[in-house]
């Protein structure tokens, strides 16, 4: 009965940690947040329009890449904008390869064709507003969500960045954590089992053959997560070196208004 308990209880501390990382973050999703370009208010102010100059973030923090045939009846994922704005830069990072580029079809829209998107795509726009604004998406992807990321636009500018990544990073080294949690939780339960072995015999016996069965998956947790960044490193390397259509390293900054 005991050991019955010991081999449940393994399992439970297994699913659970694996079950809330896949719920929070999916395989594939993406985030997008509107934030302020400066520390200082003033300075992101626009003298023309009196508006202020934001900058428009996508990015993926899923684990796998998304391929065109998610787009549903191959529509493009459009983000429309209450008021008209105007592209002031753009920067489509190193996972953007192909010709289909984002791009702005009139003042108020921008479009992302059907395409594959790497799991490291990212999208920084520099925007002119004419007016405050909201943004409403019209997302085309089966089972990929797209949620805005109220922590980073909290932020101030100069930590946006760093929370970006960290917002990759929870989805993506999820193995690492999980593998960390049942390796160090293994070791602390067979040490201490083998000690309370010497007082409560059945009890430390349990102890054990949890810890005993908590160790090694956590440790090829870790060595099936050192693997997949491995390839994953090898991959996003690959695609940087690769050239973009054209002949050049990176597309052209698409504009609006």
């Amino acid at each position: 009965m005991e050991v019955a308990l010991g081999i449940l209880g393994s399992l439970i501390a297994i699913l659970i940690p694996i079950y809330v990382q896949r719920r929070d973050h999916p395989r594939r999703e993406f985030r997008y947040g509107i934030v302020s370009v400066s520390p200082s208010p003033s300075d992101s102010v626009d003298a023309t329009t009196g508006t202020s100059i934001v900058r428009f973030l996508l990015w993926s923090t899923g684990r796998a890449d998304i391929p065109s045939s998610r787009f549903d009846a191959g529509l493009p994922i459009v983000f429309r904008f209450t008021v008209p704005v105007h592209v002031l830069s753009s920067d489509f990072g190193p996972g953007t390869v192909s010709a289909r580029v984002p791009r702005f079809v009139d003042d108020k829209t921008l479009q992302i064709d059907p395409q594959i998107i790497h799991q490291d795509y990212a999208l920084a726009m520099t925007l002119r507003p004419s007016a405050p604004f909201d943004v409403m998406i019209e997302n085309p992807l089966i089972d990929v969500r797209i949620v805005r990321d109220r922590k980073v636009e909290s932020l101030d500018p100069d930590r946006q960045a760093r929370g970006v990544q960290r917002s990759k990073e929870r989805s993506r080294i999820s193995l690492v954590t999980l593998g960390l949690w049942l390796t160090i939780g293994g070791l602390v339960g067979f040490i201490s089992g083998s000690l309370l072995v010497l007082s409560n015999e059945v009890l430390g016996a349990v102890v054990v053959g949890v810890a005993t069965l908590m160790l090694p998956t956590g440790i090829v947790l870790l060595v099936v997560a050192g693997v997949r960044r491995l390839v994953a490193e090898v991959g996003r390397r690959r695609r940087a070196a690769r050239p973009a259509p054209g002949g050049t390293d990176k597309p052209g900054a698409p504009g609006a208004g």
